[in-house]
């Protein structure tokens, strides 16, 4: 095979490989959040205003990030947001909450299940 047939090739395997893998990404969730997402966003956001900030990450459907203003982070408030960021009947939602303490370090996460883990993944 020539040198240029080799590079059309590895050219056309890596454009297809980047299509494919794009192609798995949440297009609701690139650029602004709209519909339920927006909607359970916003309502999330303000129920604790005081006490907690959140931050969605551009494409990513699988968890949302979630800053403590205070201290001490109640877990029960926690799981009341995810509530709120998940919704059960339709499975629409963030799936796990990334919680970061006051100074920015991640803490823990929380599943949609409930289930609370120290580990960042």
């Amino acid at each position: 095979m020539s040198d240029f047939k080799l590079k059309r090739v590895l050219f056309f395997t890596l454009l297809m490989s980047v299509f494919f893998s794009c192609k798995k990404v949440d297009r609701a969730l690139c650029g602004e959040l709209k519909g339920e997402w927006k909607d359970n966003f916003n309502k999330a956001s303000n129920m604790y205003p005081n006490q907690f900030s959140i931050k969605a990450i551009p494409c990513e459907s699988y968890y949302i990030n979630v800053f403590s203003k205070t201290q001490t982070i109640d877990t029960s408030k926690i799981r009341l947001l995810h509530k709120v960021l998940y919704d059960e009947q339709s499975k629409k939602g963030w799936l796990s909450i990334k919680v970061f303490d006051e100074k920015g370090d991640f803490s823990f996460s929380h599943h949609h299940s409930g289930k609370i883990s120290n580990i960042p993944n």
